[in-house]
């Protein structure tokens, strides 16, 4: 899976299954089992990220990610307490798909583990994610290699989504040129392939084909059918969140929320924007 590419990304569904391997002789030929991409994409990531998607090639068995993936540190040592390890695996519906959470205790300051152990980045320093060969698909074929995700640390980002420097690109009437946004900041891979659409003006959404690039800092729409005069708007659901978990309303750390600004968050938010004839 490349950035650029549609995917069949269904948000994570919790299963709660002992872990079991499978074998199954013969194996396909062409099926090799590997990571194809792990997301962010960016090779610079913020203090406070909140979580990695981890995609594969084949659907996977569940129950041994916190055995094979762990977070080297510039030691050259698994960093520890960095990954929340849940007692269910979160795996989209085609086990294709793996979120592994950083550990939100260490993200949020003044919670326990935070004041205990600090952050579970430190900004300046890099880091390898390791997915191990161990993982083992349906068919009981274990990953071809080690995958390994390198990036350094930046300054964390404690900041709600800032729609309004979104800029847009429109495309031309009477063609399937694609209208491209481009953010500040790289917003979170899952949730942009469903919480963005354009829609003319008091219509139903259009269909049509999304990608993404830039590392996430790009997000593009293809129409199904060529673009017509009028206006249109894009609407951006309440829960988008970026890569630490801030959202369209508050940062991560927001506080405890009163009645209207839990109201506030439920709403939708849209951009307008005119094609000509």
């Amino acid at each position: 899976m490349s950035p650029g590419k549609k995917t069949d990304f269904v948000s994570a569904q919790v299963i709660n299954e002992p872990k079991q391997t499978i074998r199954s002789d013969p194996r396909q030929p062409g099926s090799v089992c590997q990571v194809q991409h792990v997301f962010p994409s960016s090779s610079s990531l913020p203090e406070n990220l909140l979580r990695f998607y981890v995609c594969f090639s084949n659907s996977m068995q569940r129950g041994w990610a916190a055995e094979y993936i762990t977070l080297v540190g510039p030691d050259g040592k698994p960093a520890p307490d960095v990954l929340y390890h849940s007692p269910v695996e979160l795996w989209d519906r085609s086990m294709r798909c793996l979120t592994i959470l950083l550990d939100p205790g260490r993200l949020k300051r003044g919670v326990g583990p935070n004041r205990e152990l600090g952050p579970p980045l430190k900004p300046g320093h890099e880091y390898t994610l390791v997915v191990g060969s161990g993982m083992v698909d349906l068919s009981g074929q274990p990953l071809r290699e080690n995958y390994y995700k390198r990036f350094r640390v930046t300054e964390a980002v404690r900041e709600p989504i800032p729609i309004e420097q979104w800029r847009i690109s429109p495309p031309a009437t009477n063609s399937r040129q694609p209208l491209a946004l481009t953010f500040p900041k790289p917003l979170d891979w899952a949730l942009l392939w469903r919480a963005i659409t354009i829609a003319p003006e008091g219509g139903q959404p259009i269909e049509g084909r999304i990608a993404m690039d830039q590392d996430e800092r790009r997000w593009s729409f293809t129409p199904a059918s060529p673009w017509a005069a009028g206006s249109y708007r894009v609407r951006v659901a309440p829960d988008l969140e970026d890569v630490c978990g801030n959202s369209l309303q508050a940062e991560f750390e927001r506080p405890f929320r009163t009645a209207c600004a839990v109201g506030a968050a439920k709403t939708c938010r849209s951009i307008p924007f005119y094609l000509g004839s």
